[in-house]
C-alpha cells in the first residue's frame, strides 16, 4: 500500500472485503473562533449579554475509499450494464504466495471483474483509510443572556441561542466512484433554537414577607423561609435523517401538509398505490443525491421542566433538618424517537396497542424519563 508523503503506515486492520487502512500520528482537528458581543447593566441587580459567535473546525476524520477512483463514464457504462461490473473473470491472485487461502482474494478461481478494474486490486474488494484529515465544521451563533443576582429573594439566568451548525465531514458516494467534493450540509446536531432558563426563589410567604408577615410559632415553623427553584429547557429537534439508499422523486417538501404527525412524519405519495410512493431504490452502482439529514423536518422536541421546593426547620440552636421536594419532568411530556425513514417499511399502519408502523411514523416509544418526585430530609448541624 502506497503510504501519502509525511505519514507513517500503521495498522492493517482487515484484509479482503472492508479493508481500512489507520495512519496514526495525522494532523488532529483545529478549531478557531471568532466572538463579539457586548454586556450592559440592567436596572433591578440584572446583566444583559449578547455576542455573535462563529466556530469554523477542520481536519476532521474523513472516510476515504483509496480504490474508489473509478472514473464517471465508465460508472455509468456499469450502471447501464452492471453485468460489466459483476461477470466474473479469472482471478490473478489465486494461489498466489503471500496470498491468505481463506480470503476472497487467494479461495477463489473467479473474481468480479470490478475488482480488477480498481488500483489495490490485490486486496479484491474495498479498501479505504476512516481518517483523511479533510472535514470541516461551522458553527455561527448569536447568543443572548440575562442575569439577576439575588435580591428580593429571586435570582436567574435565562439564556437563549439561535445557531446553525454546517458540516462536510463525508463524501456523497465512495465506492467504486467516489466524489470530487465532499458533502455540504446541515450538521446532524444542529439545534436552531435552544432556551433554558434557572431561577431561584425565595417565597414572600411568612416572616418578613408580604404574605403572613408575622407568623410565629407553630404557624411559622410551618410558613417561614420556603423556596423554589427551577429550570426550563426547550430546543429545536435535530435534524431527520434521511435513508440515502433511495432517490427522491417528489416534488414536494420532505415536510407533509400540515406538518409533521406521529402517523405522517415525512411526505410520501400513496395515492398511486406505489408503497414507495416518492421514492425509488438506487440500481446496482446508481449514484446518491439525497442528503443525509434536512433540516425542513426535525425529530420530535418537548419542553423539560424541573422544579423543587425545599425549606429548613430549626430544631435546636445548632441542629436543622432541611427538606426538599423535587419533581423531574414536571409536567411528565413524553419525549418520542425520530421517524421511520425507511420507504421500503410501506405505507403507515396502526398496530392493535395504538403504535404506528412504516415509512414516515414515529414509533410511540418514550425517549426520556417519565416524571419522578423525589422527597428527602437532610439534616444540618
Amino acid at each position: 500500500v502506497e503510504v501519502p508523503p509525511g505519514n507513517s503506515l500503521g495498522m492493517l486492520t482487515a484484509l479482503g472485503n472492508g479493508t481500512s487502512i489507520d495512519f496514526p500520528g495525522r494532523r488532529i482537528p483545529r478549531s478557531q473562533e471568532f466572538s463579539l458581543g457586548f454586556q450592559r447593566a440592567l436596572p433591578s441587580h440584572m446583566v444583559l449579554s449578547a455576542r455573535f459567535v462563529g466556530n469554523y473546525t477542520d481536519r476532521l476524520r474523513v472516510f476515504v475509499w483509496d480504490n474508489g477512483t473509478m472514473d464517471y463514464n465508465t460508472l455509468q457504462k456499469g450502471i447501464a450494464d452492471p453485468n460489466l461490473f459483476n461477470q466474473q473473470v479469472p482471478n490473478p491472485y489465486y494461489n498466489v504466495p503471500g496470498i491468505p487461502q481463506s480470503s476472497t482474494c487467494g479461495s477463489n478461481k473467479t473474481i468480479k471483474a470490478i475488482n480488477l478494474m480498481l488500483p489495490l486490486s490485490q486486496y479484491c474488494g474495498l479498501i479505504g483509510q476512516y481518517n483523511d484529515p479533510l472535514g470541516k465544521q461551522f458553527y455561527n451563533g448569536l447568543e443572548v443572556k440575562l442575569d439577576k443576582r439575588l435580591s428580593h429573594g429571586l435570582s436567574f439566568q435565562i439564556a437563549y441561542t439561535y445557531s446553525k451548525t454546517m458540516q462536510a465531514t463525508g463524501y456523497q458516494n465512495g465506492w467504486p466512484y467516489q466524489d470530487p467534493s465532499l458533502k455540504y450540509e446541515i450538521g446532524s446536531h444542529d439545534r436552531t433554537h435552544v432556551f433554558s432558563d434557572t431561577t431561584q426563589w425565595q417565597l414572600p410567604l411568612g416572616k418578613g414577607s408580604s404574605v403572613l408577615s408575622n407568623a410565629h410559632g407553630v404557624l411559622g415553623a410551618l410558613v417561614n423561609g420556603w423556596a423554589a427553584d427551577w429550570t426550563i429547557q426547550a430546543e429545536t429537534g435535530f435534524p431527520v435523517g434521511l435513508n440515502t439508499g433511495h432517490w427522491y422523486a417528489c416534488n414536494h417538501s420532505y415536510a407533509p401538509d400540515g406538518g409533521p404527525t406521529l402517523s405522517h412524519y415525512l411526505y410520501n405519495d400513496y395515492s398511486s398505490g406505489n408503497p414507495l410512493g416518492c421514492y425509488t431504490s438506487i440500481p446496482q452502482y446508481g449514484l446518491m443525491n439525497l442528503p443525509n439529514q434536512i433540516s425542513q423536518v426535525r425529530q420530535p422536541s418537548i419542553v423539560n421542566l424541573n422544579v423543587g421546593l425545599h425549606k429548613d426547620f430549626a430544631i435546636t440552636e445548632g441542629v436543622r433538618v432541611q427538606f426538599r421536594g423535587e419533581a423531574f419532568n414536571a409536567t411528565n411530556t413524553v419525549l418520542f424517537p425520530g421517524p421511520d425513514n425507511n420507504p421500503g417499511d410501506g405505507p403507515p399502519k396502526q398496530q392493535a396497542n395504538g403504535t404506528w408502523t412504516g415509512f414516515g411514523t414515529v414509533n410511540l416509544f418514550q425517549q426520556n424519563f417519565p416524571r419522578i418526585i423525589q422527597l428527602s430530609l437532610k439534616v444540618l448541624f
